[in-house]
């Protein structure tokens, strides 16, 4: 089998948007050239889309429970 290593990018964390960015760059890819209240206005995006992908991984969740108890009730009718 063909063994295959993922390269693990180091990482720094933005000061003014809280953001990780690559450690190779010098400055934040995400806030470069935003003033304070564009700033505010990406951590505020950033946030709603981290609260879609919770709500999106409890659905599969539920789904991956729900699918499981119906085929361990499959399998005893």
């Amino acid at each position: 089998m063909n063994n295959v290593l993922i390269p693990i990018r180091k990482t720094r964390k933005c000061s003014r948007c809280g953001l990780k960015y690559p450690a190779k760059d010098e400055v934040c890819k995400h806030c470069k050239g935003l003033n304070e209240t564009q700033i505010k206005a990406l951590q505020e995006h950033h946030q709603q889309s981290m609260k879609s992908n919770r709500k999106l991984a409890g659905l599969f969740g539920f789904i991956t429970i729900a699918l499981l108890l119906l085929m361990v009730a499959a399998a005893f009718v």
